[in-house]
């Protein structure tokens, strides 16, 4: 059964790798947020960039986080890591994009916009990460912003396509419009969750619903 206190230290590294920065954090401050003496960090962890290996590699693989880990962790243990991100990300964006080449007449701006916000939720932690941090993740800063734009145009050409069978009305500026909707859903499928702004934690299902109910009603046909 792995450490308690390596969820602690990734819970709390992840919150300041994304809220204060990845050079800004130091594992004291880690430490402190964890509620965990610095010596026992590197007890469990080899380096700041061991964690924040850690901390990526949980947030595209839910297998990897659910099985016993061998301490320290090292960064060693994590060849390939940016590959396999980069991978799973465009894996993300192929499914999503996938109803445009194949069923999108019983694919509905709804059901966009379900599928697009588990995507944000589910590896919202990862992009706030390479957002926040360019200069420290390599070559997954400038693929990220890479990622987003594919991700915009994705969206995009839904919604030229709802706009033409009468789903969503007219739009004088598509663009800006879709750039509100993914900010929208960017905001309560990911920064909400893991920038906790000061208002108290929303439920995730009452999050989604929410979202989805305000951007339904603000761009249908009337």
């Amino acid at each position: 059964m792995t450490d308690e206190r390596v969820w602690k230290i990734k819970d709390s590294a992840q919150k300041l790798f994304i809220t204060e920065g990845y050079v800004r954090t130091q594992i004291r401050h880690i430490a402190k947020e964890a509620g965990i003496s610095v010596g026992a960090v590197y007890l469990i962890f080899e380096s700041k960039r061991a964690i924040l290996d850690f901390v990526l590699k949980c947030g595209i693989d839910p297998a990897y986080a659910a099985q016993d880990i061998a301490l320290p962790v090292r960064e060693g243990d994590f060849p390939g890591l940016q590959n396999e991100l980069m991978a799973a990300f465009y894996k993300k964006g192929i499914e999503l994009a996938e109803p445009l080449t194949a069923n999108i007449q019983g694919y509905y701006y709804a059901d966009l916009l379900s599928d697009a916000y588990d995507i944000l939720c589910e590896y919202g932690a990862c992009a706030l990460i390479f957002e926040n941090n360019p200069d420290s993740c390599g070559r997954l800063g400038s693929f990220y912003v890479q990622y987003r734009a594919r991700f915009m145009d994705t969206f995009l050409r839904f919604i030229h396509f709802y706009i033409e069978n009468g789903q969503l009305r007219a739009l004088a500026q598509p663009e800006l419009s879709v750039k509100l909707m993914i900010e929208t859903l960017y905001y309560w499928a990911a920064r909400v969750q893991y920038i906790r702004p000061a208002e108290p934690d929303v439920p995730a299902e009452a999050r989604k619903a929410v979202c989805i109910d305000a951007l339904l009603a603000a761009y249908r046909a009337k």
